[in-house]
């Protein structure tokens, strides 16, 4: 899709900051008869994510009790991870339909355990990328005066976190480092990647 390039908007017409959460759901307002060849101000979401991870482990605490031998109480991902979100407002555009793009992510990983994403775990490195942006637009929200509510604005935070935790030392063989599993990982993460970028939608991403 080709997104026109923003026009002046009209006299009087500015961009406001909404102290509300993002609308996301499409309502009555993005049904096709009501805004196509219609121009208005549209809303215009993206959003995507990328990092990097290494499996560690976390070592038991022997307590100065020199007769016992260091043992691995567990191991995990330390990801450093890249959120990222877009928001803007196309002036006097003109669209078919209001558009709901879903996130698509690619996971590299490498190690025991670990094929192309979609048959297995995490392994023991790798990398995950945003391989299709997730994206929201929609007509932009208005006040009573016709003031857009909508906010605007780019974001970018970088954090570490840990995943994939399991028992003991690292094996393939244990059954931990699953295709469920990592699933259920990356939803964990996505979970909290609105407290770094306040836009970023959970429910915009396929895993």
């Amino acid at each position: 899709m080709v997104i026109p390039q923003p026009v002046s908007p009209d006299t009087g017409a500015t961009t406001a900051v909404n102290p509300l959460s993002p609308v996301w759901q499409t309502d009555g307002g993005c049904d096709p008869s009501a805004v196509s060849g219609v121009a208005q101000d549209w809303y215009y979401h993206t959003q995507g994510f990328y990092g990097m991870y290494q499996r560690k482990q976390n070592w038991r605490d022997c307590n100065n009790r020199t007769a016992l031998s260091p043992s691995v109480e567990y191991n995990y991902t330390d990801n450093n991870v890249t959120v990222w979100t877009a928001d803007q407002i196309i002036y006097g555009a003109t669209f078919s339909a209001c558009l709901v793009a879903v996130q698509s992510i690619n996971i590299q990983a490498s190690g025991a355990c670990s094929s192309t994403y979609g048959t297995s775990g995490w392994g023991q490195e790798g990398l995950f990328v945003t391989s299709g942006l997730g994206g929201i637009l929609r007509p932009a929200r208005k006040d009573a005066n016709g003031v857009i509510i909508d906010e605007t604005g780019n974001n970018q935070q970088s954090f570490n976190m840990a995943l994939g935790k399991a028992p003991d030392n690292y094996s393939c063989s244990s059954g931990w480092d699953t295709l469920s599993n990592a699933k259920a990982d990356l939803a964990q993460l996505l979970n909290i990647l609105p407290d770094y970028c306040k836009s970023f939608n959970p429910a915009l991403v396929s895993i």
